[in-house]
């Protein structure tokens, strides 16, 4: 964590924006082949393992592990892209 100010993030978006809206960003920012999860109001990027901890509270592991393998491919993907280039 990068100090007060992932405490601050989880704050935001547990108390704030709530665990759907982050589920909701989450899927968004993955299906769209993305990687990088940033706050919508401040673009502060978060860390995928605070939205993985925040999301554990609402999706099974199974459901974390897919995810997490996404988030993977996506970062893939977009590398071998911005390597071709």
């Amino acid at each position: 964590m990068n100090g007060w100010m992932d405490v601050y993030a989880v704050e935001f978006v547990w108390h704030r924006a709530g665990v759907e809206a982050t589920r909701m960003m989450c899927e968004a920012t993955l299906s769209d082949g993305g990687y990088e999860f940033k706050c919508p109001q401040c673009n502060y990027e978060l860390d995928f393992f605070v939205i993985r901890h925040i999301l554990s509270s609402v999706k099974s592991q199974a459901d974390l592990r897919r995810d997490f393998d996404l988030l993977n491919e996506n970062f893939c993907k977009r590398r071998q892209r911005e390597m071709r280039k």
